[in-house]
């Protein structure tokens, strides 16, 4: 091989060894967009599941408010359970529904949990 064709194929060698490296660059750039994208809509998701939950609770204690109200103006005893059995009861709804997993047993489920903890409530309310 002569002085011109080596000097030819190493100019080869380095074009493609730029070529190579602007091609892995741009692809472990575009991942690493797309990973930081996708886990920041899933966070913005999650936030607005959250704030839905949250709202969709608070609705559900003040209606159940208003009517245990109305039992307790017939004299009636009443019970109520704090807002956060409410919130956290609707945000797992929603997560299960997000998730594609809101079937009548995840439900079942979730309501069994639901009434261990007004269970506990009711038992820590009554030492105090």
């Amino acid at each position: 091989m002569d002085t011109n064709q080596a000097l030819i194929e190493a100019q080869r060698i380095a074009t493609f060894g730029t070529l190579a490296g602007a091609l892995v660059g741009g692809v472990i750039g575009f991942l690493g967009s797309w990973i930081v994208t996708h886990i920041n809509a899933k966070a913005e998701w999650k936030r607005q599941l959250l704030q839905l939950g949250h709202e969709l609770g608070i609705k559900q204690w003040e209606s159940t408010l208003s009517i245990l109200q109305r039992h307790a103006d017939q004299g009636r005893k009443i019970k109520m359970v704090p807002t956060f059995v409410y919130v956290n009861f609707n945000v797992r709804v929603l997560e299960l529904l997000a998730d594609g997993k809101l079937t009548p047993e995840s439900l079942q489920k979730l309501h069994a949990e639901n009434n261990k903890i007004i269970q506990v409530i009711d038992e820590n309310s009554k030492i105090s």
